[in-house]
């Protein structure tokens, strides 16, 4: 029996598999490693939002946390930004409406401090961030909370109400030291005195927030432990990633990534059954 000239359906079915594949990947839209010349190059990378000091990066790649004076370690990932009381921002480059994951490298040299990431709209007024408090250094054992904010400011004038926001989740413990080395008895009642393993020393924490663009679910992660989920759907175009540091804080390799939107995939599948589809009513003619 003679059938009608058309597409091979196992190769019509290896495309749409492919195809299926690709649509459900990741892409890597924006990255920044810090790897800077100077502080100048870094200075012209990362504007200025609000009034405040200028970024700078670490050429010798180590620092000394406040409390410890004298230790200087050397984070794995090489140089990074270090921002005191300043918020800078970098364009995407693009307007991201599928689902996101924002991924960053953070460290802080102080206690009773916040640090801020987020990724907001093209006015640098609405977005979704994640919030590190570095908190009192006999709170949350020494290590800090994360959680999820949300951030609708139009009005904001320095560093200070930038890093104001609604928090979308309550504060989760980050189960990683503040200044990377674990405190090993609390302070006295002026948070002076504290002791501290400085044998020990814990590289930048990794705090991961995700976006669902179908549901609007933001999902917190540090050091790749979920710390908080939450659902909002205000905001759905997100076009720079801002940082926002406090006393002296520090940032590193500063990774977005999208994935489209369910959707796509799902109606590429729905080709890769009708394709099976095909093939059994062929083998049956």
């Amino acid at each position: 029996m003679t059938h009608p000239t058309t597409p091979k359906l196992p190769a019509l079915l290896t495309l749409i598999l492919t195809l299926s594949l690709s649509a459900s990947a990741s892409t890597v839209v924006f990255s920044d490693s810090m790897d800077y010349v100077d502080d100048a190059a870094i200075q012209a990378a990362w504007t200025a939002a609000v009034t405040g000091s200028n970024p700078g990066v670490a050429t010798q790649t180590s620092y000394t946390p406040t409390p410890l004076s004298g230790l200087n370690p050397t984070p794995a990932s090489g140089s990074f930004m270090t921002l005191n009381n300043g918020v800078r921002y970098r364009e995407l480059g693009a307007t991201l409406t599928d689902s996101w994951t924002f991924n960053v490298l953070i460290q802080s040299s102080s206690y009773s401090r916040s640090i801020v990431a987020y990724l907001l709209d093209s006015t640098g007024t609405e977005g979704y961030g994640i919030r590190f408090g570095t908190a009192l250094v006999d709170q949350y054992n020494g290590d800090g909370y994360v959680r999820i904010t949300k951030f609708d400011n139009s009005t904001y004038t320095d560093w200070s109400s930038f890093g104001t926001g609604t928090s979308l989740t309550a504060q989760a413990l980050s189960n990683h030291p503040v200044t990377g080395y674990e405190v090993t008895s609390a302070p006295d009642s002026d948070q002076n005195n504290a002791t501290y393993n400085t044998a020990a020393w814990e590289d930048f924490m990794e705090l991961t927030l995700t976006w669902d663009s179908g549901t609007g679910t933001l999902t917190a992660y540090a050091d790749g432990v979920e710390v908080g989920s939450a659902t909002d759907t205000d905001f759905s175009s997100f076009s720079r990633v801002y940082l926002r540091g406090n006393t002296t804080s520090f940032f590193d390799e500063v990774v977005i990534s999208t994935v489209p939107e369910s959707g796509s995939a799902a109606f590429l599948l729905g080709g890769v059954a009708l394709v099976l589809s095909l093939m059994v009513l062929r083998r049956r003619h």
